[in-house]
């Protein structure tokens, strides 16, 4: 699953105005999902209810384990956004860490 695809979902989430989704380095071996989010309102947003949200949407797997809410993302002069700058600033003390996924069992 692309990351492209993570983001069409995260962005449906209504509160949801502008997202990225890249990988960051795990202790575990494997890289994991983050996902950095620019909300519309940020005193009605919570992590947990983006959780919620992506979850049946997404296979375990591509459910975020971080999650990075920001002002704004960092852009190129043509408005891309700058997924390498977002990758190298990582996790931080402002990210929130929802923990590793587990299968869902139907």
């Amino acid at each position: 699953m692309s990351s492209f695809e993570v983001e069409q979902v995260l962005i449906g989430h209504p509160l949801v105005l502008e997202c990225a989704v890249y990988a960051v380095p795990s202790a575990l071996g494997e890289d994991s999902v983050m996902a950095a989010v620019v909300v519309s309102d940020p005193d009605a947003f919570t992590v947990e209810d983006v959780i919620d949200f992506v979850s049946p949407r997404l296979p375990y797997f591509a459910v975020p384990r971080y999650i990075d809410v920001l002002d704004e993302l960092p852009k190129t002069s043509t408005q891309k956004i700058r997924k390498a700058a977002l990758r190298e600033r990582g996790v931080t003390g402002t990210t929130t860490d929802v923990g590793p996924r587990k299968r869902r069992t139907t």
